[in-house]
């Protein structure tokens, strides 16, 4: 009997590695007769809480139900566990814990390959809000053996993602990294050997080698505890292989996650001289936008991210690739500093074809700092946000604004990265002025 009950709380406590937080999902009310399985099925409903909450909050009402199905089944089986243990069958509650476990990951595989339609936010927030305190760890990275392996919470591990092994928070959680002056965000999703390395912060190499010189193990940092994303999210560069298919080369370093507002900007190399290349953009509320040009080698597609969730993106038929749109009001609590920027005197805005039969306006600055535009035109405001070029829909103008002005003020802020939501210093003004388009 008591191997058992310790083999039960090993497998649902340390295989889940839970942790203490604010719970927001009641499993349904059970009056246990035996305290193990009590804190067992308590701790069950932690795991929930620390990694699921994003699924769960936004499930439609038919995964709703299938949700609801397989939670009754679990509360069932720990019931049978309960009266097992009360009754001391030995036999039993071995049978029935398996059938625990087989059930709880039978849950949490439907769980991460369900779809959500936005990440929830922090509500009340605002974007430049300051950390309240950040905490001195130890950075490290990981070894190579690990490439591939499952994480603490199921995700494959490799070191191009930006991710990272922590004790202590919950799974699925960004959080900024600070060493030298400079900064990052990764996702925590695995953890290190809590009982040998509490105080490490595991990096893969990809975050690893933005923020310090490989080989010199174990460096103080700082790190400040953010917010949730998607389970299955991995922040990462868009591979420059993926489209191979499609005779498709990519340049490196293309962010896989935006801001709301932000243009997108993929730069690419097609292996065939002469082609039509077609870029598919399938947006989250499920519009297709097709962007089509005529090039020779090289050529670049630009494109302004105007909804929150999940993008696909995939040229000439090739597989989709996931693109993630943020809420920026996700990034309260970060740690700033301060540091100058140099102003522009003159901002140059142009006219620009997108695509075949889709045109913009592109504001050019050749800077990889991640920038906020804000339009003021005709007594409305309008908020776009870059890095190096930033595009601006044709649609917000609603006339010919050849021989036309318009008020432009632009906020520059630093990224060691090239993705947006990695910023660091507070967002100083570069530029503040009437504009017109230039020829």
């Amino acid at each position: 009997m008591k191997k058992h009950l310790i083999k039960l709380g090993f497998i649902l406590v340390n295989a889940f590695l839970i942790i203490n937080y604010t719970y927001w999902y009641n499993l349904p009310g059970v009056s246990f007769g035996s305290s193990t399985v009590s804190s067992q099925y308590t701790k069950f409903e932690k795991l929930l809480n620390d990694n699921y909450w994003a699924k769960i909050t936004s499930l439609w009402s038919s995964d709703q139900i299938l949700f609801e199905n397989r939670i009754a089944d679990i509360r069932s089986s720990f019931i049978k566990l309960d009266n097992n243990v009360v009754a001391k069958n030995k036999q039993e509650v071995g049978y029935t814990f398996t059938d625990i476990k087989n059930k709880i990951r039978d849950l949490i595989v439907f769980l991460k390959n369900i779809k959500i339609n936005s990440i929830p936010v922090i509500p009340n927030v605002k974007l430049n809000e300051f950390a309240k305190e950040a905490n001195i760890w130890y950075l490290t990275y990981y070894a190579d053996f690990f490439e591939w392996r499952s994480t603490s919470n199921w995700d494959k591990f490799s070191h191009r993602y930006f991710s990272a092994a922590k004790c202590n928070i919950p799974l699925d959680t960004m959080m900024q990294i600070w060493i030298g002056g400079k900064s990052l965000l990764v996702k925590v999703n695995d953890r290190p050997n809590c009982s040998r390395f509490p105080d490490i912060i595991d990096l893969t190499h990809t975050a690893f080698d933005y923020l310090y010189a490989r080989y010199e193990w174990k460096q103080k940092a700082e790190y400040v505890v953010l917010w949730k994303i998607y389970d299955d999210y991995y922040k990462m560069h868009v591979p420059n292989d993926y489209f191979f298919t499609a005779n498709i080369s990519l340049q490196w370093k293309i962010p896989n996650s935006y801001l709301y507002n932000e243009s997108m900007h993929i730069n690419w190399m097609i292996s065939w001289d002469k082609k039509d290349v077609t870029l598919d953009i399938t947006t989250p509320s499920g519009k297709l936008i097709s962007l089509k040009k005529d090039v020779e080698k090289y050529f670049s597609f630009s494109y302004l991210m105007e909804e929150k969730g999940i993008y696909y993106i995939s040229f000439n038929g090739s597989n989709k690739f996931k693109i993630y749109v943020l809420e920026d009001s996700s990034f309260a609590g970060k740690k700033f500093i301060t540091q100058e920027i140099p102003k522009n005197d003159t901002i140059k805005v142009i006219k620009d074809s997108l695509g075949k039969w889709i045109n913009g306006y592109r504001i050019v600055i050749k800077w990889d700092n991640y920038n906020i535009a804000t339009i003021n035109y005709l007594w409305k405001n309008y908020v776009f946000s870059w890095i190096w070029d930033m595009v601006i829909p044709e649609h917000i103008f609603w006339q010919d604004i050849s021989n036309i002005k318009f008020n432009l003020n632009i906020k520059s802020t630093k990224t060691i990265t090239g993705f947006s939501h990695d910023f660091y210093t507070e967002p100083v003004t570069i530029f503040s002025g009437n504009v017109g388009i230039s020829e």
